[in-house]
């Protein structure tokens, strides 16, 4: 039995309890799945999906996709790791050298003392 149900404007990204019958139009909803090609087993197969976020859903061959974000990656492969400012430090080293690096921080250092000084005859000037 085809629904006749309209569901705008909702993140069902991780919803996995809602049932989406046959004959449902999504519009504006982000339905985006952290592993690529996830099948959505809560969804009917003809369903129309208009201005939705769809990454990483894998969809059946009766669905209708208009103007839909749709592509297929992990979405843990595109998020950095923080790294420390020490292996920051090591990267650099490796890329332009020891010696490039020390004098880039030791210029810095420098320049932050010269602006601190900078800043203590501002003060004194204004009071």
């Amino acid at each position: 039995m085809d629904g006749e149900m309209n569901i705008k404007f909702k993140n069902l990204s991780r919803d996995d309890k809602i049932d989406i019958p046959e004959g449902t139009i999504l519009e504006d909803c982000n339905l985006s799945q952290e592993k690529s090609h996830t099948k959505l087993s809560c969804f009917g197969k003809k369903v129309t999906f208009i201005r939705c976020n769809l990454q990483n859903v894998e969809l059946w061959p009766e669905a209708k996709v208009e103007r839909c974000l749709t592509f297929h990656r992990d979405i843990e492969s595109i998020v950095e790791v923080p790294i420390t400012a020490a292996q920051r430090i090591k990267e650099l080293e490796v890329e332009y050298g020891v010696d490039t690096i020390k004098q880039v921080v030791k210029n810095e250092y420098k320049l932050s003392d010269k602006v601190g000084e900078a800043k203590a005859v501002i003060n004194d000037n204004i009071r």
